[in-house]
């Protein structure tokens, strides 16, 4: 999936599953070549990425470029949402989970674990990022940040009933859950717990 014609916040990404990439060529104004982005390659574009199933991506070939990065998702000169996506089992020789240069991102309400290659790269001094309320393997900074398995059920990446993702995303009216009538008191499926969002891709 490529975002490189200036789309914005209105252009949105959402519910889908996104498996089996292997990355796009950018070339930099000196010549070098890399390989990036499996799942997603956003080049100065700004687009909403939410509620997507993000992984089993590879960036893997250095056939004709120096190296590879951004399994999941790669971003230069670009300032995307990453909202409520599971990124996971994607592999890079370079942050295997999601790679950021010279962009601003917000993060919010991600579940990123088990990319193998690493999981963020912060690449370049003028690169800002807004991480909360994700589960990242590692240790990230950022209000609501966690780093704790996220205990799926063994279908299809649903929360288990202890998984510590419930309830632990944004607490803000915008992220919440819908509710399960006719109570309205817990999360409708596959939201769990009570209307706090969760980090899960709906």
């Amino acid at each position: 999936m490529h975002f490189v014609s200036g789309e914005d916040e209105e252009s949105v990404l959402q519910g889908f599953p996104i498996t089996g990439g292997s990355g796009t060529i950018r070339k930099e104004p000196n010549g070098t070549v890399w390989r990036e982005g499996g799942g997603i390659f956003i080049r100065g574009s700004s687009p909403t990425i939410k509620n997507n199933l993000i992984m089993n991506n590879k960036v893997l070939s250095r056939i004709n470029v120096r190296s590879t990065g951004g399994g999941g998702i790669s971003c230069n000169d670009g300032n995307p949402k990453i909202l409520n996506n599971i990124i996971m089992l994607n592999q890079a020789r370079y942050e295997a989970g999601i790679m950021l240069y010279r962009s601003g991102v917000i993060l919010k309400n991600n579940i990123i674990c088990q990319n193998s290659g690493g999981q963020i790269y912060i690449h370049h001094d003028h690169t800002t990022a807004d991480f909360t309320y994700n589960n990242i393997e590692g240790e990230w900074d950022g209000k609501g940040n966690m780093h704790l398995n996220p205990e799926f059920t063994k279908s299809y990446f649903l929360l288990s009933d202890n998984s510590p993702c419930i309830d632990a995303g944004d607490a803000n009216p915008g992220f919440y859950d819908p509710l399960q009538p006719p109570q309205n008191s817990f999360a409708e499926p596959p939201g769990k717990g009570t209307k706090r969002d969760d980090h899960l891709s709906k």
